[in-house]
């Protein structure tokens, strides 16, 4: 797991260069169009089983996979899509899965 998030790390420094000059934004510039806490995370996930996953889901249903030694677990991007931060743990390892 340490590998992928210096991946993570390494892709946005090489993608997004620091920039020379500070950048100030004038707070009354930013928009809000959701209030606060309004898009509720997922924080006790409920997985279905293979055969169950095979009646719900297509083949082509879009996820987000995670492996951590012998454990994998897929997060669907429709339910993402919905709640955009799913808390979990894979083999023992607390993971945060964003959309």
């Amino acid at each position: 797991m340490p590998f992928a998030a210096v991946t993570v790390l390494l892709t946005c420094i090489l993608a997004f260069p620091v920039c020379s000059q500070a950048i100030s934004i004038d707070p009354k510039e930013i928009l809000s169009v959701v209030p606060e806490d309004a898009v509720r995370s997922i924080d006790h996930p409920r997985f279905l089983q293979l055969p169950e996953a095979d009646e719900q889901m297509s083949d082509k249903e879009p996820v987000i996979g995670i492996k951590i030694g012998n454990e994998a677990k897929a997060y669907p991007v429709y339910l993402l899509s919905a709640h955009e931060i799913v808390n979990d743990s894979i083999a023992g390892t607390g993971v945060v899965v964003t959309w």
